[in-house]
């Protein structure tokens, strides 16, 4: 007894070196190839790719990694992606990369970005997707059933494509959309009522496309909507009714600068004044020369001068203000030369 007594402590020495040397080679097998070649990984959940020349998507990826950042490389397919079992992937960064065609197979990520690729429509996904970044792609047409699954999703951003058409009921799939940006685009049309099934919409960007006319019932039944932007287009005409009564109320900003407001009309008729239409003070329609005031229902009419007063009116303030500082430093500071120095006439 006394011999296997004296035993005990190298038997459970032994004991516990074999089980930590289990526990370590199992963490090894549950995460082969915990980083890919020529990526950075953090804590085995987010890898990150930044233009490394990667032809292929990087390969083998952690299974607990929940984001992968593969901007600025020349990856052309995502067979390899989709080869891997990644189950907490949330957020998927595909930018500047050279994608034109993707397999009819669905994106489960939380948010997908595939900026400034070579995309010609909206690609396969599932209703999973919360935000979706398309800029800069070669995108001409958004159809119905580009989106009709995207059940989910809360932000679409389709900037700077060849964007000229929003088929009719394209957008009404999509019941849980915040935000639609398609700035930079190709439309001269909104059909109406594009916009009027999207019951949590809040914000609309469409700044810096062709838009020439914004019909009756554009805007309409928008309970939520915020800001909409329309700077930078061609619009000569707003009908009546744009707005409905429940969309005007929630609006907090509208912007149309830089638009052909009222050139419709004969230069005799045309107001010398800029005439915008404000129903909350931090609405900016700077820039347009006219408007009715049966655009948007219940606001009251604000005369401003035309669209260089604002920044005159900034460099009175800011002339008056240098004025009132220099008369206080000549009234209290006769004399503001330092003791023991010299000072030069001003």
């Amino acid at each position: 007894m006394e011999t296997l007594g004296s035993q005990s402590p190298s038997f459970r020495a032994l004991f516990l070196c074999v089980f930590g040397l289990a526990v370590l080679c199992g963490q090894i097998a549950s995460h082969p190839g915990l980083c890919p070649t020529g990526c950075t990984c953090v804590d085995s959940t987010h890898v990150r790719c930044y233009g490394n020349g990667l032809l292929n998507f990087p390969a083998p990826i952690a299974e607990t990694a929940e984001e992968i950042d593969v901007t600025g490389n020349h990856i052309s397919n995502l067979n390899r992606f989709y080869g891997q079992m990644i189950p907490n992937l949330r957020r998927l960064r595909l930018p500047r990369n050279s994608l034109a065609n993707l397999p009819t197979r669905a994106f489960t990520q939380h948010s997908i970005d595939i900026a400034k690729n070579h995309l010609q429509s909206i690609p396969s996904l599932s209703p999973s997707p919360e935000y979706l970044y398309l800029s800069s792609n070669n995108i001409s047409r958004l159809l119905r059933d580009d989106l009709r699954l995207l059940v989910n999703l809360r932000k679409l951003v389709l900037d700077n494509n060849s964007l000229a058409e929003i088929g009719e009921n394209a957008l009404d799939s999509l019941d849980n959309l915040e935000s639609f940006k398609a700035r930079g685009c190709k439309l001269q049309q909104l059909h109406s009522r594009t916009f009027s099934s999207l019951n949590r919409l809040v914000y609309i960007h469409l700044d810096n496309n062709d838009l020439s006319h914004i019909y009756e019932h554009a805007f309409y039944r928008l309970t939520e909507l915020r800001n909409v932007t329309l700077d930078n287009n061609n619009i000569l005409l707003i009908d009546d009714n744009a707005f409905d009564e429940q969309s005007s109320l929630a609006l907090r900003k509208l912007t149309l600068n830089f638009n052909q407001l009222g050139r419709d009309v004969g230069v005799e008729d045309r107001p010398s004044d800029v005439k915008s239409y404000i129903k909350k003070k931090n609405w900016d329609i700077g820039g347009s020369l006219y408007t009715t005031r049966e655009m948007i229902p219940s606001v009251s009419v604000i005369e401003t001068s035309v669209l260089k007063v604002p920044s005159l009116r900034a460099l009175f303030i800011c002339v008056f203000g240098l004025a009132v500082l220099c008369g206080q430093a000549d009234s209290s500071h006769a004399n503001p030369c330092p003791a023991a120095y010299t000072c030069a006439e001003l």
